[in-house]
């Protein structure tokens, strides 16, 4: 298992390269930190969520495409 600075060395490349970090305004007055990253790689992705916490959902499969996997960190886990 990957720990410590080793993991979050990893988990920046992940979101430097497959992932972004927004302030959103879901409710009115109220900013919230929301980091999250695709990857048609789901184990990947539960890797992140068992570090991190936070949810895991997929998109439809589309002709041709691969089934794609997103995870989603939001509030002060995020920060």
């Amino acid at each position: 298992m990957i720990t410590g600075k080793i993991a979050l060395a990893y988990t920046g490349g992940i979101i430097d390269g497959e992932g972004s970090i927004m302030v959103r305004m879901p409710r009115a007055s109220r900013m919230q930190l929301t980091v999250t990253v695709a990857n048609t790689n789901e184990w990947l992705l539960n890797w992140l969520k068992m570090q991190y916490g936070g949810g895991i959902y997929s998109q439809p499969l589309k002709a041709k495409h691969k089934q794609q996997w997103h995870w989603m960190l939001t509030g002060r886990k995020a920060q």
